[in-house]
């Protein structure tokens, strides 16, 4: 695998999670000596639909924002990006978005004729790239990366020539021809970040007084991600505990705030720039991954990025007691985990890592995550694949 196009159909910056993880996997691959270049859609509200006149700065920016050292190209691709549709139709909108920039991609492809490798984790790109491959648009090899679980997956899963998968979750979840040779890595935690960790003596001060403590959260405000219960266990909650918020997206940050804004001990920061949320995750006492067991079943496979980052930090974590979830944290060895969508038991559990020593289970999570960087990531995508054939995986 000596040469990758990572094609994600994300605007570029973002406030999403994916955006960020594209960033961070194109950074890791380049570090680890792969000629790896990104692929995104034209948008409208992206780098050059911002600043057309400086195309150079504004392409900087956007590793500065997410703080990524640019080892990498990006190409900025044809899409249709129609705010008249989306307002009038947003399904419309998507798909015709979503099939311009494919169809951009597989133009593109056709005219590169190199032995490049295709990585992508749109479950519709692994769609429409497969059957543009089975009838010889496209030749190049494609390496599917799943986050989610969709039917589409077990239908064509076995089409892409390499598999990974973000948990052993959902890799039981997808119906494989070959289930041996998916391999399953969960998401990580910059290498940067652990160093800069270590090394840092700055502090953000979120403090109203020397006896609040402040529990935090970061991440979007979907319901799926538990965030409701963590608003509900306030009530559970001593006066000097504030819960503090950080992240968002514009679809869902001002009802977020709405719905918390008569809540004296909530606080929403809102979207953070990747450089500035490791001084929030240091201000805090304690770190909380309240995924709910409702809603959408993404949480019981999912790999959160935050919780690398998390256990990072050196702070307490407090987080639900679901199965992917517990694929890296355990009870009183690494974090304190309750009972999803129980904020009484949330906020019980939010006041024993207050009041006890968690030093161990902190340095447990800390010795931990030295091997969960997107570099070790990149490079056990890397082991399996082989240096440039990526047709299967070791057994």
């Amino acid at each position: 695998m000596r040469s990758v196009i990572y094609i994600t159909n994300t605007q570029l910056p973002s406030q999403k999670a994916n955006t960020y993880q594209s960033m961070c996997m194109c950074e890791a691959f380049a570090a680890n000596g792969v000629a790896i270049e990104l692929w995104h859609p034209a948008r409208k509200e992206d780098y050059q639909g911002n600043s057309p006149s400086n195309i150079e700065d504004s392409i900087q920016n956007v590793f500065e924002i997410y703080n990524i050292a640019p080892l990498f190209p990006l190409r900025r691709l044809f899409s249709i990006d129609s705010h008249w549709l989306q307002k009038r139709s947003e399904k419309a909108w998507f798909y015709l978005q979503n099939f311009s920039f494919w169809l951009s991609c597989i133009i593109s492809l056709q005219k590169d004729r190199s032995e490049k490798v295709i990585f992508i984790r749109d479950i519709m790109a692994l769609v429409v790239f497969s059957k543009a491959k089975s009838v010889g648009l496209i030749r190049q090899k494609i390496i599917f990366e799943a986050h989610k679980y969709s039917k589409f997956i077990s239908k064509y899963a076995d089409t892409a020539d390499a598999l990974i998968i973000f948990s052993q979750q959902l890799k039981d979840q997808v119906s494989l021809n070959n289930p041996e040779t998916a391999l399953v890595v969960h998401a990580g935690v910059r290498e940067e970040d652990l160093i800069h960790q270590k090394q840092t003596t700055e502090r953000l001060t979120l403090r109203k007084n020397k006896d609040e403590k402040i529990i935090l959260y970061t991440g979007n405000f979907f319901r799926w991600k538990g965030v409701y219960t963590l608003v509900d266990c306030i009530t559970y909650l001593p006066n000097n505990y504030r819960i503090v918020f950080v992240g968002g997206s514009r679809d869902t940050l001002s009802r977020f705030r709405n719905d918390t804004s008569e809540i004296s001990q909530i606080e929403v920061v809102g979207f953070k720039h990747r450089r500035e949320i490791n001084s929030y995750l240091r201000a805090a006492d304690i770190l909380i991954l309240p995924n709910s067991a409702q809603y959408d079943e993404q949480s019981y496979i999912t790999s959160p990025l935050k919780l690398f980052e998390y256990m990072a930090a050196k702070k307490p974590i407090v987080a639900s007691r679901l199965p992917s979830i517990q694929e890296v944290l355990r009870d009183q060895e690494n974090a304190i985990l309750f009972s999803p969508d129980n904020a009484k038991d949330l906020a019980d559990k939010i006041q024993w890592a207050v009041n006890n020593d968690c030093s161990s289970l902190v340095e447990q999570a800390w010795q931990e995550v030295q091997t969960r960087t997107w570099n070790e990531r990149a490079k056990k995508i890397i082991q399996k694949l082989g240096p440039s054939e990526p047709a299967c995986f070791e057994a």
